[in-house]
This record gives structure tokens, C-alpha cells and sequence, in this order.
């Protein structure tokens, strides 16, 4: 199926890239007498062609391949680049030629723990399935050849370090029935490998020993990090509060500790300074210079998008940076939110799928939300800063931009870096979606109350956690291993519901202004080339990192993916079409996976006859009006009545005899939706009187703003019938 889908993305691709060429050779030929409007198509392929070739120019100049020709060189590249497969190979060909290495062992037996927990930083990985792997089965033979070995002390060396290999896979069980036919308990490692087995059998009768045995590894000194980090993990899964501070508050072990063991000490025993200290060395530890570059390249070009969006009233800066700010603050509250959910309520990941999926909803979707939508409510109650219905998209856009420079920071590391257009185009434009839809629940109840304020902010904002725990779920959890492609096609459905998002909200702005425009072409051609720079530039940082032949492998299956979601990205979110005072019903277009602007015909200026019927009545206090009709009248300007885009309003070749409404002017709309007041034939209209002309201005019209007179029918004529 993933094939399936990547191939009809690619070929949606070619589509996208034809009607992209086609509508540029339009545009040039139609600017012959535009010498203005020429330069600047001019300049777009220019611009593309310079950004396509200077990083190929870039790579040529300056990239070479990594000289991995030593062992050490070796290790440190695979090291420096968490490939941890590999560096155990590096480390099972050097075992090969020095065999008798107590330390090569076990830094090669460590790369599958590392292996490990790298695949577990953003989901559960069932350590099982690497057991199956070439590079598994590689390190049992080798450890099974040992035991089969007669050499004095080989023999249980081979079972305590396969011991250890079992264990590392989950394997609890083998690895005990090995560990038991240990003869020499003095064997390196093996006070290391008893304590763990002891402790992963989960039985409270087993947590003595295991702490003894874990306690004499210690002596040993071989792998004192591990160790600790057994330990630290034994005391906090056994409840035992006083010897896991007594490890954190131990300067000789608290290095060695992972920072969750710290933070959850620090939090009991209220210490906020250390807490918070162990919280931003783990965030910014690890922040390489290109990581940096590219989490805020990432960040401007989102924001700057989402100002040239904001058209009517174009925010200040310092609104924005301050929204900016805090919600690069508030991401911090995530990791007392977690650590009181783990260790408080005890709320922890599931291997059912149901309940995993409700895990991700929760701890991840709900309190992600949380984080993000806080600086808006700050906002909203100390500044007047947002004042129209589109300022909640924004500011919930900007929030989620603030939100994800932070989290990028993490995610591009020095050993990440090949993230950064899934980063750039998948995972920033999913945070902006999520906090926007919190942010028109907001809106809603603003500009358009529909009762109970608090429980329609609760629907919306579970709506976005859902929508969030939905997308990281089918990432994340085991069950769904291989299933990722369904994210890829809710991904699309929801960038096609932000630009609903966003389209509505600007047409009920309060600051409505015929004269502005919303230039779509200029925002398609903005945001292909700044999504085609962040590629070229991925595709520079990863080639001078890792070398050219590295780099072009790499760019060659980022355009395959990615190319596609720059096109739809950049066609999706340049389709505004601004029609005052419509919000547009959510739905799934035929069309999504290849955008198109699909304009409303707007029939303002068409001649029309209004008149009325014996089978049609009007209500009984305006029956003495039927007499006025027949009457000529002309569409003047099109009006959005309860959603509906074929309202007009209406203007009379003769003033009606009535007081207390406009006399020259009248609304009109047909009683069917299916019917247009373009078409031929009778179309039965419902005829409303409008109470005073300020009542035209407002963003949203409902028939009850309107004085309803009754059913009467429309035609169209020709201009000579009027």
C-alpha cells in the first residue's frame, strides 16, 4: 500500500509540476505590454534555477568523503551519526582479530541497546524484532561459538555475554535458563548480566539480589554507566524513593544517570533549580550550529508565510515575537506535565493498540495542545492584539511555530540532520494545523456564539488532540509498525482543512476591504522556492557532513517524497478566494491530492425580474406589497446569508412603499441550494427587507438579521428587456 500511495503522489507530482509550467507560460505570454509583470516570472526561474544549482555547485567545491580507513575513524563517524548496526559491525570485525577484548565486547553488545533506545526515543519498539536481524543473529553465533570453546573461562564468558545480548532483546527467560549454566561467578560482566536478568523477571522476591549483584558489578568497573543506570531504574520501578536520591544526590553517580531518574528526584523533593537545570542541559546539550540554522530557517519561512496571509490587518511584530517567545517557553511546562502523568498517576504507554493510541491522545496530542494554545489565551486576555477572526489562526500558527523551533532543536541534532525536511514540511505544518484548529474553536465562540463557550472550547481543543494523537500514532506505536502511510494521507486531508481554517476566518474579517487582495500567485511562488531552499540546503548540510555520495542519495530520495508535499503544500495554501461573510462547510474535495483554486461565479451587475405567484405567499402583514410587483431590479452586490453564496443584495428600478427598511434595496436568495440565479428559467427566491444599511458591514449574516416578506420568483433578462 505505501508503494501504492508514494507512486500516486509521485505521478500527482508530474501533474502539479505541468499545470505549474503551464500557468508561467501563460502568465508571460499574456505580459507582453507588462514589462513589470515579465521580470518578475523571469526572476521565479531564476530564482529556481540558482537554487538548484548552487548547492550541486556548493557539494562539487567543497564535500568530501568521509576516510573512514581506521578503526577508530570508523567508530567515531557511526558513533557521532547514531548508526548504531553499523558501528557493531565495525566493532564485530574488529572482535575478530582480537578476541580476548573484555571492553570490544561490550561496547559491540552495546550498540543493540543503543539501537534501542534510539528507536524507543519516539515510540515503543519491540526490541524482539531485532532479534530476527542479520546483525542479531550475528552476535549469537559468535557467543555461541564461545561456549562450544574448551579454553579455560571462555565457556561461561560466551554465556554471560550472550546473556546480556538476551536480554537487551527482551528475552528474558532464554537469558536466565543461559545465565544458569554459569559455573564461574567471578566471569566479567556477570554480577552485571544476574542483576539485570533478576530484575527483568519484574518478581519483588528478586529485587534483594538484584540490588546486591547490580551493587558488586559496580566493583568490577567495567561498566559502570550501565550500572547505575540499572540501578537508578530498579529503585525507581520498586518504589525504593531513598537510594534513588542517594544515587542522584551522589555527584560519583549522578553523571551517569539518565535525566528522567534526575528530574524525578529533583520534582519529589521540590528542588526546581535542579530540576530546571537537568531540563535544559538535556534540551540543549546536543544542538549542533547546523541544527540551529536550519530549525530557524524552518521558522521564518512559516512565519513569513503566515504575514503575507495576513492581509486585512497585518499584525506588529512584537505581538508576534512575543507569541513567538512564550510558546518556545511554554514547551518547556511538557516535562513536569510528564513526569507528574508517569510518576504521580502512573499514566504509561500500552502495547495495545486501543490503549496506546489513547496514551499517544492524551500524553502527547492533549498536552502538546495545552502547551501551544497558552500564549494565545495569554493573548487574548492581556492585549488587544487579536481583534479579527483570522488573528486566532495566526497566533495559534505562530504559537505552534515557536512551539516547533524548540522541539526541532531536539529532533536535529548533529546525528538527525537527514530530518530536516520532514521537520520542515510534515511536522511544523501538523502543529500549525493542530493549534489552528483549537484556535477557530476560539473564533467561533467569539464571532459567531452558538451557546456553552467553555464546552465548545473542550470539543475543539479535544478535536486537536485527537487529530494529534492520530497522526503520532500510526508513527509511534508497535502495532502499527509499517503503517505510516496513513499519517502521510491524514497529513494531506489536514492541510486541506487548515486552508478552510483560514480562507473563513478572512472572509468574516471585521476589517474587510475590497481594495486589499491576497495575492494567491505570489504565495505559491513564495513558498515553493523557500521549501526548495530548505531541501537544497538539507541536501548541502548533509553533504558536507557525510560526503557527496551521502548528500545525493539523500537528495535523491528527499525530492522523491518530499517534491510532492512542497507542490501541494505551495498549491494548498495559495488558493484563498475571499468571499465576505462565508464560512465553508468542511469536506473532502475530489481533488485533494492535486489542488486547484475552484472560484464562485459571482453574478453581481445581472439584470433580473422579480415577481410573484398566485401559488407563492408573502406574509400577511406585506401582502399589500404584492402589488408593487412586477419589478426590474439588478444584482448589485453578492451577500453570504447562513453560509449561502448565491444571496444578493438587490437593487429596485423603484423604491418600495414601506417604512422602517431600506426602500430602494432588498435581499434576495434562492430556496434551493441547488438552484443559481444565473440560470434560465424561474428560480423561486425568498424576498427579505434589510432594517438599516450598517447591517450589511457585518461579517456574518443569518436570515434573522433580515425582515422575511415572503416567496416570490427571479429570471434573468437581458439588459435591452430592462
Amino acid at each position: 500500500m505505501e508503494a501504492i500511495l508514494y507512486l500516486i503522489l509521485n505521478v500527482s507530482a508530474l501533474v502539479l509540476i505541468a499545470t505549474l509550467i503551464k500557468g508561467l507560460v501563460k502568465q508571460y505570454r499574456n505580459s507582453k505590454n507588462n514589462v513589470r509583470r515579465r521580470n518578475k516570472i523571469l526572476n521565479i526561474v531564476l530564482s529556481f534555477l540558482l537554487i538548484v544549482l548552487i548547492p550541486v555547485v556548493i557539494l562539487y567545491l567543497f564535500a568530501k568523503e568521509p576516510q573512514l580507513n581506521t578503526f577508530e575513524k570508523e567508530i567515531d563517524y557511526y558513533t557521532e551519526y547514531q548508526e548504531f548496526l553499523n558501528l557493531g559491525y565495525v566493532y564485530y570485525n574488529q572482535l575478530q582479530n582480537d578476541e580476548d577484548n573484555l571492553n570490544l565486547h561490550y561496547k559491540y553488545l552495546q550498540t543493540f541497546q543503543l539501537y534501542i533506545n534510539k528507536r524507543n526515543r519516539h515510540g515503543n519498539y519491540d526490541a524482539k524484532k531485532l532479534a530476527k536481524s542479520d546483525a542479531s543473529l550475528k552476535a549469537e553465533r559468535q557467543y555461541k561459538k564461545f561456549i562450544l570453546d574448551s579454553s579455560e573461562g571462555r565457556q561461561d564468558l560466551g554465556r554471560t555475554l550472550l546473556s546480556i545480548h538476551l536480554l537487551n532483546l527482551t528475552k528474558v527467560k532464554e537469558a536466565g535458563e543461559v545465565l544458569g549454566q554459569v559455573d564461574d561467578t567471578s566471569t566479567p560482566y556477570f554480577y552485571f548480566a544476574k542483576g539485570k536478568y533478576l530484575f527483568r523477571t519484574k518478581k519483588r522476591a528478586n529485587y534483594n539480589q538484584a540490588d546486591s549483584l547490580l551493587l558488586l558489578a559496580l566493583l568490577d568497573s567495567l561498566n559502570v554507566e550501565e550500572t547505575y543506570r540499572e540501578l537508578a531504574y530498579l529503585y525507581y520501578y520498586y518504589h525504593k524513593e531513598d537510594k534513588l536520591e542517594e544515587l542522584v544526590n551522589n555527584p560519583n553517580s549522578n553523571m551517569y544517570l539518565q535525566p528522567y531518574s534526575k528530574r524525578l528526584v529533583y520534582m519529589r523533593s521540590f528542588q526546581p533549580i535542579n530540576y530546571w537545570k537537568v531540563v535544559f542541559a538535556n534540551r540543549f546539550t546536543n544542538v549542533s550550529l547546523w541544527g540551529f540554522f536550519s530549525a530557524l530557517s524552518i521558522l521564518l519561512v512559516w512565519l513569513f508565510y503566515l504575514r503575507q496571509v495576513d492581509v486585512f490587518e497585518p499584525e506588529k511584530w512584537s505581538h508576534t515575537l512575543l507569541t513567538l517567545f512564550m510558546s518556545m517557553c511554554t514547551l518547556f511546562l511538557l516535562y513536569p506535565i510528564h513526569d507528574f502523568l508517569w510518576d504521580v498517576i502512573g499514566f504509561f504507554p500500552s502495547k495495545d493498540a486501543f490503549k496506546g493510541f489513547w496514551y499517544i491522545v492524551l500524553s502527547i496530542g492533549a498536552v502538546e495542545e495545552l502547551v501551544k494554545i497558552i500564549p494565545v489565551l495569554v493573548m487574548l486576555k492581556f492585549t488587544k492584539a487579536i481583534n479579527e477572526p483570522f488573528d486566532y489562526i495566526l497566533y495559534a500558527s505562530v504559537s505552534a511555530l515557536g512551539f516547533a523551533f524548540i522541539e526541532n532543536l531536539g529532533y536535529l541534532e548533529q546525528s538527525s540532520l537527514y530530518n530536516i525536511n520532514a521537520r520542515a514540511m510534515m511536522a511544523c505544518v501538523g502543529h500549525i494545523i493542530f493549534s489552528s484548529t483549537v484556535g477557530y474553536g476560539l473564533m467561533l465562540i467569539k464571532y459567531k456564539p452558538i451557546g456553552r463557550p467553555i464546552l465548545v472550547f473542550f470539543l475543539f481543543f479535544m478535536l486537536a488532540a485527537i487529530m494529534h494523537g492520530f497522526y503520532d500514532f500510526w508513527l509511534m506505536h508497535e502495532s502499527v509498525e509499517g503503517y505510516d502511510w496513513v499519517t502521510t494521507i491524514f497529513f494531506i486531508i489536514s492541510v486541506h482543512i487548515w486552508h478552510v481554517y483560514a480562507n473563513n476566518t478572512l472572509n468574516i474579517t471585521t476589517f474587510y476591504d475590497p481594495q486589499v487582495v491576497l495575492e494567491n500567485d505570489k504565495l505559491k511562488s513564495y513558498l515553493i522556492l523557500s521549501l526548495l531552499t530548505i531541501l537544497a540546503s538539507s541536501y548541502v548540510i548533509n553533504g558536507l557532513t557525510r560526503g557527496p555520495e551521502y548528500g545525493n542519495d539523500y537528495l535523491l530520495r528527499s525530492v522523491l517524497f518530499y517534491g510532492y508535499f512542497i507542490l501541494y503544500l505551495a498549491f494548498s495554501f495559495s488558493r484563498f478566494e475571499i468571499i465576505r461573510g462565508y464560512l465553508a462547510p468542511f469536506s473532502i474535495p475530489f481533488n485533494l491530492l492535486i489542488p486547484k483554486l475552484k472560484r464562485t461565479v459571482d453574478f453581481s451587475n445581472m439584470p433580473i425580474r422579480i415577481y410573484t405567484s398566485k401559488k407563492l405567499k408573502f406574509i400577511g402583514k406585506y401582502e399589500y406589497l404584492r402589488i408593487q410587483f412586477p419589478m426590474y431590479a439588478k444584482l448589485s452586490k453578492r451577500l453570504v446569508i447562513d453560509d449561502n453564496v448565491d444571496a444578493y443584495l438587490v437593487q429596485l428600478a423603484q423604491p418600495l412603499r414601506i417604512e422602517g427598511f431600506l426602500t430602494d434595496q432588498v435581499a434576495i436568495m434562492p430556496r434551493s441550494r441547488h438552484k443559481s440565479l444565473n440560470t434560465s428559467g424561474n428560480v423561486i427566491i425568498r424576498l427579505m427587507l434589510i432594517p438599516n444599511e450598517s447591517l450589511l458591514n457585518e461579517p456574518i449574516l443569518t436570515k434573522d438579521d433580515f425582515e422575511f416578506v415572503g416567496w416570490a420568483v427571479s429570471k434573468r433578462i437581458s439588459e435591452l428587456e430592462d
